[in-house]
């Protein structure tokens, strides 16, 4: 057995994934044919290691600009999930989501001791319009995060959005802005975000507004549809994640 603790320093970093967004996962009925066999048991490692960051540690990817503070004790032991404790806060981030940056006031990913790739969350993002501040709250585990909104002065769920992505009311958007705000409301993961698209459109005169046709977010899509006469009737899909377009009318004979 081997036992290895101590601490690293990282005084200076600049962090740039690269956006994986497009790529398709594996099914997880894929099996993997021909591989190699696992290597014979060799040495139990136990690891008790302190990373702390220095004030030069950057990311940008993912939408994310921002510096990173914070330490983090990262715990390996045999047979067992690596796990961490400590917390890493972003200073001086904004993130870009839908065209639009949003100032990071609050950024916290905290390690209580468990796997060190669910991190709890504590993330508040926001966007001043006039005297109209609208915010966007994360929270809970990394693997099912919850979101929520809010503004100050407190406004309905729809303008919230609107004012965080569009800087306006909803019912000064446009038809493709109103688009954007549906899309945003059920892909964002928000709270209520069905209700909300439903509120959002029916304020755009649309008779439905849904999201379906996949078992996972990668396949699913929203559709908004509307009466044209009481017999003709008409939807348009938009794939969430993949920008995939479908038109269908159908018409009562």
């Amino acid at each position: 057995a081997v036992a290895i603790d101590g601490s690293v320093h990282i005084p200076e970093g600049r962090i740039e994934p690269r956006d994986l967004s497009g790529a398709q996962a594996a099914s997880k009925d894929v099996v993997l044919v021909g591989q190699e066999a696992p290597p014979p048991p060799g040495w139990d490692v136990t690891t008790r290691v302190a990373v702390t960051l220095g004030d030069k540690v950057m990311f940008d990817g993912f939408g994310l600009k921002g510096r990173f503070t914070g330490s983090l004790e990262v715990i390996d032991e045999p047979k067992r999930v690596t796990r961490g404790r400590g917390e890493l806060n972003v200073v001086d981030g904004a993130y870009t989501a839908y065209g639009q940056e949003l100032k990071i006031e609050t950024g916290r990913v905290l390690f209580r001791d468990g796997p060190i790739d669910n991190p709890g969350l504590d993330v508040r993002a926001v966007r001043r319009t006039g005297d109209i501040l609208a915010g966007v709250k994360v929270f809970g585990q990394l693997r099912e995060p919850q979101v929520e909104l809010y503004s100050q002065p407190n406004l309905p769920q729809a303008d919230q959005l609107s004012y965080l992505l569009l800087g306006r009311p909803v019912a000064s958007a446009s038809g493709g802005e109103g688009e954007l705000l549906m899309r945003a409301a059920t892909s964002l993961g928000l709270k209520g975000g069905n209700l909300l698209a439903q509120t959002i459109g029916s304020s755009f005169g649309f008779d439905e507004v849904s999201v379906g046709g996949g078992d996972d977010l990668d396949s699913a899509a929203l559709t908004v549809g509307k009466y044209l006469s009481p017999r003709l009737y008409v939807n348009y899909s938009v794939g969430l994640l993949d920008a995939v377009n479908r038109l269908q009318m159908r018409y009562e004979l």
